[in-house]
């Protein structure tokens, strides 16, 4: 069946939809509006969930089409295109997230702790001011990078003493 994950990512609203009808017959323009494909494509599901010809018009009882979905729902194809598909959106997630921070544009660290703006550091408090998420970052990564490049004179800022 072409293009099965399309509409089978559909089946559990479909069958949320199918249970507050009240008509017994289902027909193709049912079909396509319930599952979101194209007319030929509802005729495809139809056909594939057992529809039988009523004069010119093809349709399938509505408590058949029910425990025919229910049972596709359970077949082990489905349930892993299911699952690919759900990894497939948690990556470009992921990706989508990355490539903004990746834009991120931060300033120069400057050379020495003095010199951060924004940033006021008296023994037992770091109080850091901002406008933005971004200014925000920018302002505690300097303080990470100058801590890491002069270690004994950050520890003399804060007032902690270096370990023995």
């Amino acid at each position: 069946m072409p293009r099965k994950t399309e509409w089978t990512r559909r089946i559990e609203p479909v069958l949320a939809e199918l249970g507050s009808l009240s008509s017994p017959w289902i027909d193709r323009t049912a079909v396509a509006r319930l599952f979101g494909v194209s007319p030929r494509q509802a005729l495809r599901i139809l056909h594939r969930l057992g529809a039988g010809l009523a004069g010119e018009a093809l349709l399938i009882e509505r408590s058949t089409l029910m425990v025919r979905l229910e049972e596709l729902a359970q077949d082990e194809s489905v349930r892993f295109e299911l699952a690919r598909h759900e990894r497939v959106a948690d990556e470009l997630h992921r990706v989508r997230k990355r490539s903004v921070a990746a834009t991120l544009r931060l300033p120069a660290v400057p050379s020495e702790l003095a010199a951060l703006v924004g940033v006021t550091i008296a023994p037992g408090l770091v109080q850091v001011q901002f406008q933005t998420a971004e200014e925000l970052l920018a302002r505690l990564l300097a303080l990470a990078h100058l801590a890491a490049d002069d270690m004994d004179a950050f520890r003399a800022a804060v007032g902690v003493p270096a370990p023995e």
